[in-house]
């Protein structure tokens, strides 16, 4: 299923003289959450509409609301002059969802990871989970970083996720106690340790077996540049000499 959906967003062509229908969609993905392979498989099932929630041919949102029963969870394209806010809002809290605007996008880095963090954000909020810290910015050849983040007694699993532009940052994970977990020693201490496109991110339950048992207090992410990266033809940036001078900056 998730091959599926990334092979229908990478085949769809906008066509702005055609029909919205965002009822139709809603309806659609209430009927795939309740088959009962979705019920049997997941104990949590919630719904994410990415639109601009202009409609224009039934059925509509207000058609539909009635037998959504699942939270539901809008991101929508645009600011509150481009989206039919009332329709969204409407829709999403009364399924205990919200509404997230991405308001006019740029080409600045915030922008660039704008729907990526809304999509965590409410994955988050789906699993009854908060986020610690939500930190963004640039990182340099040569250098480290070292990100805190508090978790307490009380924390029963964490999961620390990289979101990056070109996928030339290492990230290893620092307890409180100043001990590493890394890609090679994570799987030793039932750490999940996954790799994805221009992601990748450590979940694990606490405590961690590591020292006297790592949980409470200030952990950090730590993070650094692979300068191979810049150097291999692998990275398919040797004949891009803009792209290649903005990863030797940063």
């Amino acid at each position: 299923d998730r091959f599926a959906a990334r092979n229908a967003v990478s085949g769809y062509f906008v066509n702005p003289a055609g029909d919205t229908s965002v009822g139709d969609g809603v309806q659609a993905a209430h009927n795939l959450v309740n088959t009962a392979a979705v019920q049997a498989d997941f104990d949590r099932q919630a719904i994410i509409v990415f639109t601009d929630g202009l409609e224009n041919r039934s059925q509509l949102i207000a058609d539909v609301m009635g037998g959504i029963t699942e939270p539901t969870y809008a991101i929508g394209l645009g600011n509150a002059q481009q989206v039919n806010t009332k329709a969204l809002t409407t829709l999403t809290q009364g399924t205990g969802g919200y509404l997230l605007l991405t308001d006019l996008l740029s080409s600045s880095i915030d922008d660039y990871f704008l729907t990526t963090k809304y999509f965590q954000q409410i994955l988050a909020g789906v699993s009854n989970a908060s986020l610690v810290v939500d930190p963004s910015g640039f990182i340099g050849p040569g250098t480290t970083i070292r990100i805190p983040f508090p978790l307490n007694e009380t924390d029963i699993e964490c999961t620390v996720i990289l979101n990056v532009d070109v996928p030339a940052v290492q990230m290893a994970v620092e307890t409180p106690a100043g001990e590493l977990i890394t890609p090679v020693n994570a799987a030793g201490l039932a750490v999940n340790f996954t790799v994805g496109t221009n992601m990748s991110y450590y979940r694990f339950t606490l405590p961690v077996g590591l020292g006297g048992g790592a949980q409470s207090g200030t952990w950090h992410a730590v993070l650094k540049v692979d300068d191979k990266i810049l150097l291999t033809s692998a990275a398919g940036f040797e004949n891009n000499r803009a792209a290649r001078a903005q990863l030797q900056a940063h």
